[in-house]
């Protein structure tokens, strides 16, 4: 068995493991495979392939992507996204036919170290929470829960009409924002979750490059006085996909009803216009009240997620 980092010849069979392994998460994403591969071919080329590499040559790359190599077949993989509080480990998978042979155990050493390597505590992975087997896996290594996800879908009608705000106290977000809104995300958050998922600027404004990348839109709106804003929505659309993303909306206490409802028809009227069929979001569990208003709207929970942590000091 060979273990190295992701080739550019590697994309398509990497594409293919998605589909075995992830089927259920990327139907429900309209995840297009011709699309994937044009991501990662772009992430090789100008201009992304050419910072990653001189990243990689000062041993500073923002992503590490793992391979398992067995008779020129690609049977194993995992990434590993560097944040500012923690590594985030990603696509974990295994060929079917070549399970029980430790390949996703060594995967994950390796992100496990890389991660310690470059400075971070923590070592953060999603994981189904039916998917009893994995799960195993994850707890055996020492990882241990931290948050529970709900993902919800919806289906949008189509719009022919062009998009427009919902209500006049709606207004686009601006860098003004940014500060306030990472404060109230924060204070959401239980302790132990923003120890180790401190919120950053990227997580409520995504930089251009990424979204050019993904060759994603997305637009974000607030309630309230600029620099002080009182409700928060977000929606991004890539193009090849049937669905959005709706990212889980922010509320002040001091929010009314009505500015939560025109908030979230804003959000969902974007999507529809941008040619969204469904949108797609993710609720932590202590947002209960976002995930009532949801459910409330038609929203339809699919499953849960559960998010584990592993302090990776010293490995």
């Amino acid at each position: 068995m060979i273990y190295r980092e992701l080739r550019r010849t590697d994309v398509q069979q990497i594409s293919h493991e998605m589909q075995l392994n992830f089927g259920q998460e990327l139907s429900l994403k309209g995840w297009d495979p011709a699309h994937f591969e044009e991501i990662f071919e772009r992430s090789f080329g100008f201009p992304a392939g050419w910072v990653l590499a001189i990243l990689r040559a000062v041993r500073r790359p923002p992503v590490h992507l793992f391979v398992a190599e067995e008779g020129g077949k690609v049977v194993g993989t995992t990434f590993l996204f560097l944040q500012r509080t923690h590594g985030y480990i990603g696509a974990v998978m295994t060929d079917p036919g070549f399970r029980g042979k430790g390949i996703a155990s060594e995967l994950l050493s390796r992100a496990e170290r890389a991660c310690a390597r470059r400075g971070r505590r923590w070592a953060v992975l999603d994981v189904l929470t039916d998917n009893h087997v994995a799960r195993q896996l994850y707890v055996k290594r020492g990882y241990r829960p931290l948050r529970v996800q709900h993902w919800l879908s919806k289906p949008l009608a189509q719009r022919r009409e062009a998009f427009r705000t919902a209500g006049p106290e709606i207004r686009a977000m601006e860098k003004a924002d940014l500060d306030q809104l990472l404060d109230l995300y924060s204070a959401q958050q239980p302790p132990e979750v923003r120890e180790i998922l401190a919120p950053e600027r990227g997580l409520l404004s995504p930089p251009r490059y990424l979204q050019s990348l993904m060759s994603a839109t997305s637009a974000a709106w607030c309630t309230g006085a600029l620099g002080n804003p009182s409700g928060y929505a977000r929606a991004t659309f890539t193009t090849p996909r049937e669905a959005g993303n709706l990212g889980a909306p922010l509320f002040a206490d001091r929010a009314s009803a009505v500015e939560k409802e025109e908030l979230l028809e804003t959000a969902l009227g974007w999507l529809a216009a941008s040619g969204a069929s469904s949108v797609v979001c993710e609720v932590p569990a202590y947002q209960g009240a976002v995930l009532q208003m949801l459910q409330d709207t038609g929203f339809e929970e699919r499953w849960t997620m559960d998010t584990l942590a592993l302090e990776v000091n010293g490995r």
